[in-house]
């Protein structure tokens, strides 16, 4: 389906499945700790609070507090979003 293959086409019965290919991620459970290095850039930053943000775990992130604007403006979104966030100095 990903070409475009399948779709509209009266060939096909009303009831086949069309498969794509997919990729499932399994939450990974451990009791260690993870530590990520990721460069300081502001993308990085960005989908750095973005994943963390979906975790049921708290999640530590060093090195985002002088980002600039987009950055910011990211962290304002999640907070109104209900996201909890804590700056510690």
């Amino acid at each position: 389906m990903a070409n475009g293959d399948g779709l509209g086409n009266p060939d096909l019965p009303t009831d086949s499945v069309v498969r794509v290919n997919s990729l499932h991620v399994k939450p990974y459970s451990s009791d260690k700790t993870i530590t990520w290095k990721l460069p300081p850039s502001k993308s990085h930053a960005i989908r750095t609070l973005f994943l963390a943000s979906q975790s049921q775990d708290s999640v530590e992130i060093l090195g985002v507090s002088n980002s600039g604007h987009d950055v910011n403006s990211m962290k304002n979104c999640l907070l109104q979003l209900g996201v909890k966030m804590e700056k510690l100095d």
